[in-house]
């Protein structure tokens, strides 16, 4: 696993005849939703080998009550198995990690902000992969 917008980044190194697949993440961020507002975190995966077969997960949270005062939340993308992506056999798979944040309302006054880092935590985000051998299907 590789990264082309990080400098600082290491690519994965692991045996041949081997491939991988994310099967969890977990993300930190903050949310001040007032009253009628809706944030949603979508989260994409997909190799760069094959665009086409991409998972996505997306978790909303609805404003009011503690979210009009501004919370710390966590996000955490448990994959269902059918869904899972696996890396290419027999070549660096490029993994690819696009998030995206939408706010919607019913409220035409009320305002909210969601991110995907907060004050308290620095933004991190945590992945655990599922191996296998690649002459298993």
């Amino acid at each position: 696993m590789q990264t082309t917008q990080d400098p600082d980044a290491k690519a994965l190194q692991y045996p041949g005849g081997f491939q991988f697949s994310v099967v969890d993440s977990t993300y930190h961020g903050y949310a001040q939703l007032e009253q009628g507002v809706t944030g949603t975190f979508y989260s994409t995966y997909y190799f760069s080998q094959d665009a086409s077969a991409t998972t996505t997960t997306q978790t909303s949270i609805q404003g009011g009550g503690v979210w009009a005062q501004g919370q710390v939340y966590t996000k955490n993308d448990k994959i269902p198995t059918a869904s899972y992506i696996w890396a290419p056999c027999g070549a660096n798979g490029i993994l690819n990690i696009n998030n995206r944040i939408a706010l919607t309302s019913t409220n035409s006054s009320a305002s909210g902000e969601i991110t995907d880092d907060d004050a308290t935590i620095a933004f991190t985000q945590q992945i655990n992969i599922n191996w296998r051998q690649c002459n298993k299907r």
